[in-house]
């Protein structure tokens, strides 16, 4: 009977937001230790460590959550941050990202690997949000690092020495490749510890 409600409640609510801030605090976490890294490495493990490990706390979520409004409550929890940080672009991309999963799910609620999607894009929102906006924004992006402080010349050549690097066809590929890696390792690990623990303490 549980699962028959299509919509979130408040319950589920709470859980979602309260899990999502968990994955969130996860993947800010990480960045500081990487920091001492070469941008490409630093950039490529502050995805696969998240996506990896959120795996398993993202298939309790949906498999506690399976509702309407889950799916776009993790990606907009992820975009409310980046709000507070400034990067209003990268949170509008967030929440377009929540609106395609949940798309995606039409039909598909209860299936625990169509659940996979969502997640899937929400780590490719998160990969490739940078690039795209170094892509198809550099101005705005040169003015943020102005607004940050640096002078114009600092902030022309930060842009130029990191759209070199994001934008490059050959780390664009690897970037995906990591990120759709790591999100089926994740989930896949998630899915594995939902059967044998989860389910086994009635968490699940």
């Amino acid at each position: 009977m549980r699962n028959e409600r299509k919509f979130m409640g408040l319950k589920d609510l709470i859980l979602s937001v309260l899990l999502s801030l968990l994955m969130l605090v996860i993947a800010v976490a990480v960045v500081v230790p990487l920091a001492v890294l070469d941008i490409l490495t630093a950039s490529i493990l502050s995805l696969v460590i998240p996506a990896t490990v959120c795996g398993m706390i993202y298939v309790l979520m949906t498999t506690k959550a399976p509702r309407i409004g889950t799916y776009f409550t993790f990606s907009f929890v992820f975009g409310a941050f980046y709000v507070i940080s400034g990067s209003v672009t990268t949170a509008i991309l967030f929440c377009i990202t929540g609106i395609i999963g949940e798309l995606t799910m039409i039909g598909g609620r209860g299936k625990k690997w169509r659940a996979f999607v969502p997640y899937l894009l929400h780590w490719l929102t998160y990969t490739y949000a940078a690039t795209i906006q170094f892509l198809f924004m550099r101005d705005a992006v040169v003015q943020t690092y102005i607004s940050m402080g640096m002078d114009e010349a600092t902030a022309l050549s930060t842009v130029d020495m990191y759209g070199a690097i994001y934008t490059a066809p050959a780390n664009m590929l690897l970037c995906g490749v990591c990120a759709v890696a790591a999100s089926l390792l994740g989930y896949f690990i998630g899915v594995k510890l939902l059967r044998k623990h989860f389910a086994a303490a009635g968490v699940a």
